[in-house]
Order: structure tokens, then C-alpha cells, then sequence
């Protein structure tokens, strides 16, 4: 977390996540997402779907903060959350 992050006054719910590139750090060398563009509406629900291994649960991780992207950016009211307080 940053020391001085920034802090969303009046946030809008929306979630983005774009090019997002991500292997599990015991996993360097099995990339699970290649490039992931979502983006979430806020007030709106979604679902995941797809096979087993597609990348649903790696996905939600990300939005969870349990893992960063190695490249590209999730960003919260279109502030990257790795740059907000807290």
C-alpha cells in the first residue's frame, strides 16, 4: 500500500480490469491470464462462467486484492488500486 495513497471521495462503484496478465508466484511459469479486459458497471451484478480452468476464480482474486496483476491494472472508480489508501 502506498504510504500517501489516495482515497476516493466519492466513489462509483465501477470496476475495470484491463490487460491484465497474472501467474500465481509458486506457478511463474503457467500464465492463467493472457491479456483479460473486464469491465463491471457499478450497481450491476455479473456472473463468471465458462470451463473448469478458464480463469473465473484467478479472476475474482484479483478483484478480491488476495493478488496483483504482473502487468496491466484494476482499477476502482478509475483509480488504480494499488495507488488508494486503503
Amino acid at each position: 500500500m502506498p504510504e500517501n495513497g489516495k482515497v476516493i471521495e466519492n466513489p462509483d462503484g465501477k470496476l475495470d480490469l484491463n490487460n491484465a496478465k497474472f501467474h500465481y508466484p509458486t506457478k511463474p511459469d503457467v500464465q492463467v491470464l493472457n491479456g483479460v479486459n473486464i469491465a463491471i458497471p457499478a450497481n450491476k451484478v455479473i456472473a463468471f462462467v465458462g470451463a473448469s480452468g478458464c480463469g473465473k476464480s484467478s479472476v475474482m482474486k484479483l478483484l478480491q486484492r488476495f493478488y496483483d496483476p504482473q502487468t496491466g491494472e484494476l482499477l476502482y472508480s478509475d483509480i488504480n488500486v494499488k495507488d488508494l489508501d486503503n
